[in-house]
């Protein structure tokens, strides 16, 4: 699953699990620009593995083209999301994909959502999943034609960020058994999104991989 010689951006790969998926993609042998809406945040970061950094907002789309331009063709593009603000994460999708596309066609790339959701995922938290997981698909059938595979990744990570105080209703949901007896980590996020991602999924697309230590195959 190795990606020498190759670019891949990394939208949000300042902070939480983008910062591990940073790493790994450099470590596959990509040459990875990743991105923060701070200002400094992901220079700083990136210097200290040797990889680019730059200030982005994804909800801004005049910045995401000038990201898309300044980078090139490249084969991979993960755009990292937290927590349940739907319309934030709709908006970001969408800019992405519209800033990008040409550059992952070139390459017969792949673009890969990556959601991370509390341990405890509460009704906004599974509704942004859901959205993700159909934008996924419809994504990816729009945009085979152009030689780009679209796939995903939800996970539910212990750094996620709560929901915003107007979607909280009541107290939160108690975390659900875990089979496993652990949660998914920043790695196991990094390696979805290589293995979704990389060359060897050349014939994956419009997937959805959930990460939950096997808490939905035990629900009823």
């Amino acid at each position: 699953m190795g990606m020498a010689g190759q670019k891949a951006v990394v939208i949000g790969g300042a902070q939480g699990a983008g910062r591990t998926i940073a790493r790994t993609l450099a470590a596959a042998g990509a040459a990875v620009t990743l991105t923060d809406a701070t200002a400094g945040t992901a220079a700083a970061f990136a210097q200290t593995f040797g990889q680019a950094g730059a200030d982005c907002d994804p909800g801004d789309g005049d910045a995401l083209r000038r990201l898309a331009g300044e980078a090139g063709d490249c084969a991979l593009v993960v755009l990292v999301v937290n927590g349940a603000d739907i319309a934030a994460t709709a908006q970001a999708a969408q800019h992405t994909v519209e800033a990008f596309i040409p550059a992952l066609s070139a390459q017969r790339g792949a673009l890969v959502l990556a959601l991370s959701l509390p341990p405890a995922p509460g009704v906004w938290h599974e509704a942004a999943a859901g959205w993700v997981a159909a934008a996924t698909a419809a994504l990816a059938g729009r945009h085979a034609g152009d030689g780009v595979r679209v796939n995903a990744v939800i996970g539910l990570a212990p750094d996620a960020p709560a929901l915003p105080r107007f979607m909280s209703a009541g107290p939160a949901p108690a975390p659900a058994p875990v089979p496993l007896g652990r949660l998914p980590d920043a790695r196991a996020f990094a390696a979805a999104v290589l293995a979704l991602g990389g060359a060897d999924a050349a014939a994956i697309t419009g997937q959805v991989l959930r990460l939950d230590g096997g808490r939905g195959a035990a629900m009823p």
